[in-house]
């Protein structure tokens, strides 16, 4: 299932009539590749972005998490340039022999704002988790940590009682 991101401009033009004009920009997964956005008019922004859902296990018998939502009102000036990433979903798990394997986590999703060189991040939105022999993918989180209680903090990777290593 694609995710996606959408740019929605919240524009008031006053005119004879007296409405608002609403213009909605809708982007989806590409594959590996940035997409950008010239913004038309000076004005407030709403933004809101998904990261894309985990994928299933190899049998199907769990599925990947849901990916995060973020959404929020932004200021932003005619011909200001956004990059924008849209998440794809998680690959389904592999067999290997008898055992069943965890699908791939999906992709996350963000809008970046470039000024001259320099990188701002205005949105970010994390990816689901796969899904797991015995359990479905946890959804994306709005945190900088890991769900697991040995899931990472700070944004840095965790661990478990094995090496399996948790992102955060």
């Amino acid at each position: 299932m694609m995710k996606k991101l959408t740019i929605l401009m919240l524009l008031v033009l006053v005119n004879v009539m007296g409405f608002a004009q609403q213009n909605t920009q809708t982007f989806t997964f590409q594959g590996n590749v940035f997409q950008q956005y010239i913004v038309p008019a000076t004005g407030w922004y709403f933004l809101d972005a998904s990261g894309a859902q985990g994928g299933p296990a190899s049998d199907l018998s769990h599925m990947g998490g849901l990916g995060a939502r973020m959404q929020g009102y932004v200021k932003l000036n005619f011909g200001d340039t956004l990059r924008i990433a849209v998440g794809g979903q998680g690959g389904t798990g592999s067999n290997a022999g008898n055992n069943v394997s965890g699908g791939g986590g999906g992709g996350g999703s963000s809008i970046i704002k470039i000024t001259n060189g320099t990188y701002t991040p205005l949105l970010m939105a994390g990816g689901g988790g796969g899904g797991a022999a015995d359990y479905n993918g946890s959804s994306g989180l709005v945190s900088q940590n890991g769900g697991f209680s040995s899931g990472g903090t700070n944004g840095n990777g965790g661990y478990g009682n094995s090496p399996t290593y948790y992102s955060g």
